[in-house]
């Protein structure tokens, strides 16, 4: 009994450390509809895990800098201190009126380009 509770010991213990959480970089178009949102809730349930870490959130869709700004304020919310970035705009405009109003978008004071956090 003990040579086969030393035994799964050391397996769990190698298994822990062959499986590390793997670097994830996200693109999303937050503020279209609650995919991305209920994405970074998932996101937040696999870092809490281990299983991901997240370096970093690109918005795309115009308005970037908007999308990017309801992107930290979600992940304010889920107390994650994840860089975010507006990537570039695209050729259409997007639609912001449903993204007015909203009590936890972040202050535009952070916002950084996507091509910044992706070098």
């Amino acid at each position: 009994k003990v040579i086969c509770r030393f035994q799964a010991q050391v397996r769990g213990t190698l298994a822990r450390a062959w499986l590390q959480a793997q670097p994830i970089l996200v693109m999303m178009d937050p503020g279209q509809d609650l995919d991305d949102e209920m994405f970074l809730i998932l996101m937040r349930a696999m870092v809490d895990l281990k299983l991901v870490t997240c370096v970093g959130v690109v918005t795309a869709l115009s308005p970037t800098h908007m999308r990017a700004r309801l992107a930290r304020g979600t992940m304010h919310q889920l107390g994650m201190d994840t860089p975010v970035a507006a990537g570039l705009d695209g050729v259409t405009r997007g639609d912001t009126e449903d993204m007015k109003g909203l009590d936890y978008m972040a202050d535009a004071s952070a916002d950084i380009e996507g091509i910044d956090l992706m070098r």
